[in-house]
């Protein structure tokens, strides 16, 4: 990975307030549950070595039961290679969420809403073509990881 392909995980206070947006409005409160466990990821991800996040999808599609963390590095590792403009998170329990952040929440919600029609338009926004199919792949088995880790903790 070249170091000008370093486009994700700059940790960044959310103190600027041209480059914050609130929370109010843009996302629900499942929405941003589920930026805070990308901030917890992309903190891990920054901590830890990337690995090769084309093989990490190639085990994801062939094994049901990969975690949640193996979805949010692939994700993470694929917004690192492909994105056109850098994704940046905000540090965890931030009030206002980056435009990056924003942007995935509301991949996010379009696929769960299975809106292909604003995925493809999302994924357009900010990635290059390449990545969409697996980008689109990635956010829906994170999705199903996330939904299943929330109903173990939620009896």
């Amino acid at each position: 990975m070249s170091a000008t392909a370093q486009n994700v995980v700059q940790l960044q206070p959310s103190t600027r307030p041209s480059e914050s947006l609130p929370r109010q409005d843009l996302l629900d409160s499942r929405g941003f549950c589920r930026i805070e466990r990308l901030r917890y990821f992309a903190n891990c991800y920054a901590l830890h070595p990337q690995g090769d996040w084309e093989q990490a999808c190639r085990v994801i599609a062939v094994d049901p039961r990969a975690s949640l963390k193996s979805h949010a590095f692939a994700l993470l590792g694929a917004l690192d290679a492909y994105a056109l403009r850098p994704v940046l998170f905000y540090q965890q329990r931030a009030k206002a969420l980056s435009e990056g952040e924003l942007w995935i929440g509301r991949l996010l919600t379009a696929v769960s809403q299975s809106d292909h029609a604003n995925v493809q338009a999302l994924l357009s926004f900010r990635l290059s073509t390449v990545a969409h199919r697996r980008v689109a792949f990635l956010a829906t088995g994170m999705l199903t990881a996330l939904t299943f880790e929330q109903n173990m903790l939620d009896p």
